[in-house]
């Protein structure tokens, strides 16, 4: 699947997409063992590869993140993240980018690609994601 074809995927099913949020195997398993892995983040810059609509992206600066920015291929997803930004302010940025070759403008404290690393189609993609979130972060 290229870049196109998920992207297309993902513009389409934006409105669809919150639906999967209130799934009872994410909200119970899944949630819970990212926000334990995760620990503190209070006080931390983030950089959420493969944002989506913001779901994650939100409960980090809610969680008191210093800054936080997500990224994502699809523009509808971002256009929806931006819509709940713009109603329910958080100092989030959000950029519609490949998260293969997205590089800030400085490195974060943490990087997070909760749906990201399923989309290599191969070995080369996956190895482009995983040395473009190392490059994001902060040395240490």
């Amino acid at each position: 699947m290229s870049l196109n074809d998920r992207k297309e995927i993902y513009d389409n099913i934006v409105f669809d997409y919150a639906a999967v949020k209130t799934n009872v195997f994410k909200s119970k398993y899944e949630e819970s063992s990212f926000w334990k892995a995760l620990d503190d983040i209070k006080g931390i810059s983030v950089l959420d590869l493969a944002c989506g609509s913001g779901y994650y992206t939100r409960q980090f600066k809610e969680k008191h993140s210093t800054e936080v920015v997500g990224v994502d291929v699809s523009g509808e997803m971002i256009t929806d993240a931006e819509k709940y930004e713009s109603e329910n302010p958080l100092g989030i940025k959000y950029h519609t980018h490949d998260a293969s070759n997205y590089v800030h403008g400085h490195p974060f404290d943490l990087v997070t690609a909760q749906y990201l690393l399923c989309y290599a189609e191969t070995e080369q993609k996956l190895s482009d994601f995983c040395f473009n979130a190392h490059q994001n972060t902060k040395p240490g």
